[in-house]
């Protein structure tokens, strides 16, 4: 039954043309400048040289995206959405401290820390 689920969201996914159908499979990326993110994607930013702004994909139901923040300095990584949508009600979310990752989920309507 699982099975069949699965087999039908990636379906799903497949025809709407997403590129990492609801995020089951990650891919690691590393960023040091402002990115837009994709589905499924586990990014490790560098903000040793300031600030980095990097932007949720549109909210498709079932997706996942992980930000981890890897350098040492007191500069922020902003996760921001697309849209209006919201991150657990807040319309950004503000990463601060070294080694520190959230993994952040959708409904297809806003988005949720997990």
């Amino acid at each position: 039954m699982l099975m069949s689920y699965l087999e039908n969201q990636v379906k799903n996914s497949i025809a709407r043309g997403d590129q990492n159908p609801i995020g089951l499979f990650s891919r690691v990326v590393e960023i040091s400048s402002d990115k837009n993110l994709s589905h499924g994607q586990f990014t490790l930013v560098d903000a040793s040289g300031g600030d980095i702004d990097v932007t949720l994909p549109r909210p498709l139901n079932s997706s996942v995206v992980t930000v981890k923040k890897i350098d040492d300095t007191g500069n922020a990584v902003n996760v921001l959405t697309p849209n209006s949508e919201t991150i657990d009600g807040q319309s950004s979310l503000s990463i601060t401290s070294q080694y520190t990752s959230r993994e952040i989920a959708s409904d297809g309507d806003d988005y949720y820390i997990k």
